[in-house]
């Protein structure tokens, strides 16, 4: 997709580079970019880490919860159903199939009459990290009440 992307800008174009999971473990889907486009647009190209930016993660939350509620900014999410579905799901985010946020939905019961919605994959170079980030409770009626995880 860069090596599109690449190809169709503008002189003095910029790219953000910030992520390549799905080079993780397929070193035949690097970027093969064409270096004489960069040099003849004078595009410049930036990497980026996330922990670079740890210290504004507050605010960060904080505003892309407001434009989310607002409808100003619409989060792309690849949900996965069930449980049983994590393993491949992980593995469409290495390979890079996903676009968006790569979700898996198992509606899990838990104590207390809880299911969880929506588990969320975070993957570095050396870990995968599962955190659920919504949870919610079903009542008799088989309304369903939201909450935060």
């Amino acid at each position: 997709m860069l090596e599109v992307a690449i190809a169709n800008m503008n002189a003095f174009g910029r790219v953000a580079a910030c992520g390549a999971i799905s080079e993780y473990t397929d070193k035949k889907k690097q970027a093969r970019i064409d270096m004489m486009d960069v040099i003849y647009k004078r595009i410049t190209i930036s990497g980026y880490l996330a922990s670079d930016y740890i210290h504004a993660y507050p605010d960060f939350v904080s505003m892309t919860s407001e434009h989310l509620s607002h409808g100003r900014m619409h989060a792309v999410e690849d949900i996965s159903h069930g449980i049983e579905n994590v393993p491949s799901a992980l593995v469409e985010l290495f390979e890079g199939v996903n676009i968006g946020k790569k979700l898996v939905q198992p509606m899990v019961s838990l104590e207390g009459g809880m299911h969880v919605d929506i588990i969320y994959m975070r993957v570095n170079a050396s870990s995968v990290a599962m955190h659920v980030i919504r949870r919610r409770s079903v009542h008799r009626e088989g309304k369903h009440e939201a909450g935060d995880s």
